[in-house]
């Protein structure tokens, strides 16, 4: 992509007031690209979304999945790690 490019892109994301996006290197399975394709692929009356917008929103969910699934407790956060159990889950 050449500067002018670039830089009318970010002017663009400016004016649009959506937040910037930072590039992540992330390593998935073939199993679990496919799956991330299937499911961009569910009828949707809104389009089918780019593949990077669709991680974007599977990230979102995940973690708000994870934060209402926290137990809740009366004091301050201890600093432990909360334990997920992947006990007789299969891909």
């Amino acid at each position: 992509m050449d500067p002018t490019a670039r830089n009318a892109r970010r002017r663009l994301e400016a004016e649009l007031f959506r937040p910037p996006l930072r590039p992540l290197n992330l390593r998935l399975t073939v199993d679990q690209l496919l799956r991330v394709d299937e499911e961009r692929r569910v009828a949707d009356s809104r389009g089918v979304p780019s593949r990077s917008a669709l991680i974007r929103s599977l990230i979102d969910e995940g973690l708000a999945w994870r934060n209402a699934a926290r137990p809740k407790s009366s004091g301050p956060a201890k600093g432990e790690p909360f334990v997920i159990s992947l006990d007789g889950w299969k891909p």
